[in-house]
């Protein structure tokens, strides 16, 4: 695949701050830190750690996710998440997600090769694509 010019452009835009992060002292704790929430993310959001979720590492998960930096008090965004849905809805929809996620990542990559496959199937068996179209 070649990139266009415009796509060249944007990624010359950004190599002098690329540059300037490489070069930052920081630069190692913010790798550490991106390996281990990596690291406890993998573990809490495996099929075995979905099923045994706590509400105290449901807030772990939340907590770590970009979205959440917002808030101030993300034990309040937590206790409120777990109140409205409860915890044994919010690991169904946990695994949903993490499921379709693998399914339409899966049709991205076989469609940009032009090549369907079974996940083309499966997702249309369970409406994903109706669902990630509309």
């Amino acid at each position: 695949m070649e990139l266009t010019t415009l796509q060249k452009q944007r990624i010359e835009q950004f190599v002098p701050t690329f540059k300037r992060y490489l070069e930052a002292t920081d630069r190692e704790a913010d790798l550490h830190e991106r390996h281990e929430r990596t690291e406890m993310l993998s573990r809490l959001l495996s099929a075995e750690g979905l099923e045994q979720m706590t509400e105290l590492e449901f807030g772990q998960v939340i907590s770590s996710l970009w979205a959440s930096l917002m808030w101030g008090n993300k034990g309040y965004l937590v206790e409120r998440l777990l109140n409205d849905n409860g915890l044994s809805q919010l690991q169904v929809s946990l695994r949903d997600l993490l499921s379709y996620y693998k399914i339409l990542s899966r049709i991205y990559i076989f469609s940009t090769r032009g090549v369907y496959l079974d996940a083309h199937k499966e997702a249309q068996d369970r409406h994903i694509l109706r669902f990630a179209i509309h």
